[in-house]
């Protein structure tokens, strides 16, 4: 008959040698996405929020080590448990949870390695994170080497036989005792009767890890319609960027358009420029100020809607002011500047940059600027408009 401790430490074993195998990319495995949920936690001051670590696609992966840095002087980690891809731990199920955290230096590191291969996409792990009492702030959750001894590649490694998939995680952020409010707004764009506007979508995260944004913008119809040149996102964060996010353009009616960043699920949007959308401006259109409306949402790289985020509407000035970018009334001499860049080959709508844009240094609507048009530029700023 077996002896039970024998068989039981043969098992410690083979849990161990899993945990401590090679965890190197292999080209016939897809890269698996790891990410926190929430990815953007909040409560009140000394609050608990627990936080998974949870995995897209856990197929044939065995192992998983885990590095994770937090701020100590507003959250303290409590406790670490198996999650819905891992439990029960051992000695009940096939899995086995190794931790370490320092509430001092604000690191911990999570290991688990099971007997047989999970399967599918679920949480790995679950952290609690207690506030610290009377404290209020944001802590960023970030993936590194934490206090592994053998620190994973970019914060985490999978571990399969022949060699675990890589793995790309996305950090978080907990807020204690105070509102994290991402915005995905709409800026102010000039235009005159017949030309074109170009709208621009920008973000500002407030602290939060923001992966997603949408904005549904509303015009009026009889002034404005979508230009065939469409929305057209910033090069900064697309393909082949660190963000690599794609933009996605749905049509909800005559006059309102639904504009979404997105594609890369985990990876995290930084503050700025999001995308530009160019409207046709009806020749007739009227002159002065016309309200575009918004509908703003963003999302964390769990997928998950952040409930507080806002999104603040923007405007278009139409104006038959000859260089007066941004709608003042005047022109200024870095708006002269604007219109020669105009001549030289810069786009009347700079995707990448907004303030650089200037559709109304186009008089005669052409698509364009000519030198004849950087005059009438220079003679606004010396006459006025």
């Amino acid at each position: 008959m077996r002896n039970p401790a024998i068989a039981r430490n043969l098992c410690r074993l083979a849990l161990i040698v899993v945990a401590l195998g090679v965890s190197a990319a292999s080209a016939q495995m897809t890269p698996r996405s790891v990410f926190l949920s929430p990815s953007n936690g909040a409560t009140a001051s000394g609050g608990t929020i627990n936080v998974a670590i949870s995995i897209d696609d856990a197929t044939s992966v065995s192992g998983f080590t885990f590095g994770l840095t937090y701020d100590p002087a507003i959250t303290q980690v409590t406790g670490v448990a198996t999650g819905t891809l891992t439990s029960p731990p051992f000695p009940d199920g096939d899995c086995l949870l190794a931790t370490s955290f320092d509430n001092t230096a604000g690191a911990l590191c999570v290991s688990v390695a099971c007997l047989s291969p999970r399967n599918g996409g679920g949480s790995v792990a679950l952290i609690s994170f207690m506030g610290v009492d009377q404290v209020s702030g944001i802590t960023q959750l970030q993936f590194g080497p934490g206090l592994c001894p053998a620190p994973p590649p970019n914060g985490c490694s999978l571990s399969a036989i022949g060699g675990g998939p890589a793995c790309t995680p996305a950090n978080g952020s907990l807020a204690f005792g105070t509102t994290v409010s991402p915005a995905a707004n709409l800026a102010m764009a000039t235009a005159r009767p017949g030309g074109i506007a170009c709208v621009a979508g920008t973000l500002a995260h407030d602290g939060a890890v923001v992966a997603g944004t949408s904005n549904d913008i509303g015009f009026e119809s009889s002034q404005f319609s979508l230009a065939p040149a469409g929305c057209a996102i910033n090069p900064a964060i697309g393909s082949g960027t660190t963000p690599n996010k794609a933009l996605t353009a749905t049509p909800l009616g005559v006059g309102s358009e639904r504009v979404q960043i997105g594609g890369n699920p985990v990876a995290a949007l930084p503050d700025g420029v999001l995308y530009t959308c160019q409207l046709t401006v009806n020749p007739s259109a009227t002159l002065g100020p016309h309200v575009v409306t918004n509908a703003a949402s963003a999302a964390g790289a769990d997928g998950a809607a952040i409930p507080s985020s806002t999104g603040a509407p923007g405007q278009i000035q139409v104006t038959t002011c000859t260089g007066d970018c941004d709608g003042n009334g005047t022109v200024s001499i870095g708006e002269v500047v604007r219109c020669v860049n105009l001549f030289l080959g810069q786009p009347l709508c700079n995707s990448a940059d907004p303030t650089l844009s200037c559709p109304v240094a186009d008089s005669d609507l052409s698509n364009s600027v000519s030198i004849a048009e950087v005059q009438q530029c220079v003679v606004k700023f010396l006459i006025g408009c």
